[in-house]
């Protein structure tokens, strides 16, 4: 971002042309909603929690509460070092809330003769705590609610969690002490622990973070139940195309296969910032302004432009070096071809040991394809593919099968692309990151739903739980780019080009 003009400093972008915000008028729309799921769960309890739970989380609720059967098996389907580690942090909170009760003592003093004055420690009945997770596991969420009130003596703590909410959450849930788990999100389950359902009791005091909509139900029930707080909101700040100061120009990304691209323009549509490629940015979302879609004054410019923004090339590659134009075999590799393309295979041992150490395991030991003679019978339309040269590869999907791979579906100038992730063999943080987005279900196209079929799978309900590594993004660091799927893809497995990535 160094080379940017001194219109865009990196420094200051943080709010470039704001509008005007009204803090009332922008709440209007959550707060009225809020109001509205108040008052019908209190009107009519249960029947409305379950309205409300298809209408906002997609998800039938026949029964709200967690059975113990259901908590115990939570527990045993949690990763051994996530259970250990849920527990490492369950003993430290407890530890921590013993510590700070034990200076909370009662008080009895005789201030003037017959005149006592004092205070004591007494425990609040039932208290619900919130415990958001419907899109990401936060383990830590129950253990910094429901383990200070069991400390505190809280005879019984509700928890109610999103429906869609990992199993992981109802263990945290489970482990720190909850009495009761409901599958409730939302401002339909603070209106059910401040009102009380048929299956709901009513709390006394309301605990937990959670998104706006939590926030503002808490509000409005704070006087008739107690509220620790109104958290503030903990999401990233998002970079979409962004105005200079002046408001004269807008910088943004041009989004290719396998490379981004940071231009900006002025308000007459003439291009002020040189083209230039910028590497992957993790925790920002950009937003693409596809060309076809730009302004009226964007598009004639883009008349008047002598260059296209984005020129294809054709070039011809430097003599090979060393004379080398043989392929090599790749060593400790499975795959029906186990070779590649002498001036390719230092890249992609590079790659394969980079894997290694990111993900703690060799997830490019078994390959679908790599090298493929020229004498072997190629299937229907493989006769130009990449993956018969020897300069590319393709990765198993049996590692998809198992769970141990990702790929969310990238749409890019009307083609298909996928982004892989590999699943970080430690999941206590030190490797990976979790998911950013919802991941592509390519065995949804064989549970007999036709337009689960026609469309080549459906996106996930909920985003998996853990740790994973951007292997596209690293294969990229490596000179390696991913290829488009071809526009069978939806109904023929193999014209999806199960995740390959070729060498430049």
């Amino acid at each position: 971002m160094s080379n940017l003009p001194e219109a865009f400093p990196a420094a200051k972008i943080i709010w470039v042309k704001a509008p005007v915000r009204s803090a009332e008028n922008d709440n209007k729309p959550v707060a009225e909603l809020v109001a509205k799921v108040l008052a019908d769960v209190k009107a009519r309890g249960d029947a409305a929690v379950r309205q409300y739970a298809r209408e906002f989380d997609k998800a039938d609720l026949q029964v709200f509460e967690v059975s113990m059967a259901q908590r115990e098996a939570a527990v045993t389907n949690l990763a051994p070092q996530t259970r250990k580690d849920s527990e490492f942090a369950i003993a430290n909170v407890r530890r921590f809330a013993e510590a700070q009760l034990a200076t909370i003592l009662p008080l009895d003093i005789e201030a003037l003769p017959g005149v006592f004055m004092g205070h004591r420690v007494i425990p609040i009945e039932r208290v619900g705590c919130y415990v958001p997770g419907g899109r990401f596991p936060l383990l830590s969420a129950p253990i910094m609610t429901i383990v200070p009130a069991k400390v505190a003596g809280v005879p019984e703590v509700i928890a109610c969690l999103p429906p869609n909410a990992h199993e992981a959450m109802v263990a945290g849930c489970h482990l720190s002490g909850a009495d009761r788990i409901f599958r409730i999100g939302g401002a339909q389950a603070i209106a059910a622990m401040a009102f009380g359902t048929e299956t709901v009791p009513a709390v006394m005091k309301i605990m937990g973070p959670g998104n706006a909509f939590v926030n503002e139900a808490k509000k409005q029930v704070f006087g008739h139940v107690g509220i620790d707080q109104l958290a503030g909101p903990s999401e990233i700040y998002i970079l979409a195309p962004v105005w200079n100061t002046a408001g004269d120009q807008i910088a943004t990304r041009f989004q290719q296969p396998n490379q981004d691209y940071l231009t900006a323009y002025n308000l007459d549509g003439n291009i002020t910032l040189p083209i230039l490629p910028i590497p992957l940015l993790r925790g920002l979302d950009w937003r693409t302004i596809r060309i076809a879609k730009l302004p009226v004054t964007f598009q004639k410019s883009a008349l008047l432009t002598p260059t296209a923004l984005i020129k294809s090339q054709t070039r011809f590659d430097t003599p090979i070096p060393n004379k080398r134009a043989s392929v090599v075999q790749l060593n400790n590799v499975k795959a029906p071809h186990p070779f590649l393309h002498d001036a390719v295979d230092e890249a992609f041992i590079a790659l394969r040991q980079r894997v290694i150490t990111e993900t703690g395991w060799d997830s490019l030991a078994s390959l679908a394809d790599a090298y493929e003679p020229l004498t072997s019978t190629l299937d229907p339309g493989k006769g130009e593919d990449w993956l018969y040269t020897g300069r590319a590869f393709s990765l198993n999907p049996l590692t998809l099968n198992v769970g141990w791979m990702q790929v969310i579906r990238e749409e890019i100038n009307g083609q298909t692309y996928w982004r892989v992730y590999l699943r970080a063999l430690a999941q206590d943080g030190s490797q990976g990151e979790p998911l950013p987005g919802l991941p592509w279900d390519l065995n949804a196209r064989y549970n007999l739903d036709p337009q689960s079929y026609d469309q080549g799978g459906v996106l996930m309900q909920s985003i998996p739980a853990g740790y994973w590594v951007d292997f596209t993004n690293l294969a990229n660091q490596y000179g390696w780019q991913r290829i488009a799927a071809q526009n069978n893809w939806r109904t023929y497995f193999t014209g999806m080009r199960p995740f390959p990535t070729a060498r430049r």
